[in-house]
């Protein structure tokens, strides 16, 4: 599946129906590339190869001694 790219319009829109912000014009552009970016890093993390690896140590709570 292919993703859009987060345009200008999707912040504008997300900014003042979701969070009931105003942003400037100059803010809207530099605001969809940090989005973005982070959708990238996003993608790049749900494509490594995890599902075989497994974890170093497991951790189990120890119970609190009684007394």
């Amino acid at each position: 599946m292919v993703r859009k790219n987060i345009s200008e319009e999707t912040i504008l829109g997300l900014a003042e129906e979701v969070a009931d912000l105003s942003i400037s014009k100059d803010e809207i552009g530099a605001r969809a590339e940090v989005m973005e970016s982070i959708m990238k890093n996003i993608a790049s993390l749900r494509d490594l190869p995890l599902k075989e690896v497994e974890p170093a140590l497991t951790y189990k709570p120890i119970e609190p001694k009684k007394g």
